[in-house]
C-alpha cells in the first residue's frame, strides 16, 4: 500500500496529555530525582524547596497537578494546600500530599482541598504512584482556566504568609 503503515489496535499506545507539575519539598534530593523521572515521562516539572519560592514561581507557572510534602519548614504543607484552594486561578490543579501515611496523619484531607495523598516512599515509588495520579487527571473534566494569576493576587497571598 504505498509505502503506509498501518498500526493495529495492539501496537496503538493511547498518548495521554503531558502536563504541568508543581514539586513542593524541602528534600532536594527527592527534587531532583523526582524532577528527572517526571521528564523523562515528557511533563514539564517546577521544583521548590520552600512555599516562599513556590508561590513566587506561581506568578508565571500554572500547574495541572501540585505534588506537596506535609512536612515543610516555617509554612506546612496543609497550609500551603489551603492557600491553593484560595486562589481562583489554582482552582483545577489536582492537589497531591505526600506523608509519611498514606491517610495523611489525620488530617482532614478533604478541608484542605487535597485530591490525593500518597506515602513518602523511596523515589521510585512515589514516581508510579504520582505517574498514576497525572494519568487519572486525564479522566476527569478539565474546565478551562485563567492561564495567568491577576494582577496582585499572588503577592496578596505571599504578604498574608
Amino acid at each position: 500500500m504505498g509505502g503506509r503503515r498501518i498500526l493495529s489496535a495492539k501496537k496503538s499506545v493511547r498518548l495521554m496529555a503531558k502536563k504541568k507539575i508543581l514539586l513542593l519539598d524541602s528534600d532536594r534530593d527527592f527534587l531532583r530525582d523526582m524532577t528527572g523521572k517526571l521528564e523523562e515521562q515528557g511533563h514539564r516539572v517546577v521544583a521548590a524547596a520552600d512555599v516562599l519560592a513556590c508561590l513566587d514561581e506561581l506568578v508565571e507557572f500554572v500547574p495541572d497537578v501540585a505534588c506537596i510534602d506535609l512536612f515543610m519548614p516555617r509554612i506546612g504543607g496543609d497550609d500551603f494546600c489551603r492557600i491553593i484552594r484560595n486562589i481562583d486561578y489554582l482552582q483545577q490543579c489536582r492537589l497531591v500530599l505526600i506523608a509519611s501515611s498514606a491517610g495523611g496523619e489525620g488530617l482532614d484531607l478533604q478541608a484542605l482541598g487535597v485530591n490525593v495523598c500518597i506515602p513518602r516512599g523511596t523515589v521510585s515509588e512515589m514516581a508510579v504512584r504520582l505517574l498514576d495520579v497525572i494519568n487519572a487527571s486525564d479522566q476527569r473534566l478539565q474546565v478551562p482556566v485563567q492561564a495567568k494569576p491577576p494582577a496582585g493576587e499572588l503577592l496578596r497571598v505571599r504578604q498574608e504568609t
